[in-house]
C-alpha cells in the first residue's frame, strides 16, 4: 500500500495526464477535420455531379475536359489531383465510413 502523500501525488500526474490526452485527441480531431474539409467538399461536388442525368454528363464531359485544360493549362498538380480524384475519394469514402463506426470508449471514473 501506497502512503497517502504518494497516492495524492499519482492521482494528481493521473488527472494531468487525462488533461493531457484530452487535448491532444481534440487538436487531432480539429486538424484531421481541416485536412479533410477540401475532400469532403470535392465528394459532395462528385455527388452532385452524379445526380445529372447521364446523357446530360456524356454530353457535358468533353466541354468540361476543355475548360479545365483552358482554365489550369500548366499546373500539373491539379491535372494529377484530377486523375487521381476517384481514387482519393473512395480512400476518403472507407475513411470516413472507418471512422463513423468507430464508438468512442467512455471514460472510467
Amino acid at each position: 500500500m501506497h502512503p497517502g502523500p504518494e497516492i495524492i501525488a499519482i492521482e494528481a500526474r493521473k488527472s494531468a495526464l487525462r488533461d493531457r490526452i484530452a487535448w491532444r485527441r481534440s487538436a487531432i480531431a480539429t486538424d484531421t477535420a481541416r485536412v479533410f474539409r477540401p475532400l469532403a467538399q470535392i465528394d459532395h461536388g462528385f455527388r452532385l455531379w452524379q445526380r445529372v442525368p447521364t446523357l446530360a454528363r456524356a454530353a457535358a464531359l468533353p466541354l468540361v475536359l476543355s475548360l479545365v485544360q483552358l482554365v489550369v493549362p500548366q499546373v500539373k498538380i491539379i491535372r494529377r489531383l484530377v486523375r487521381w480524384a476517384p481514387v482519393i475519394l473512395t480512400g476518403w469514402r472507407a475513411v470516413r465510413g472507418a471512422w463513423q463506426g468507430v464508438r468512442r470508449p467512455t471514460e472510467a471514473s
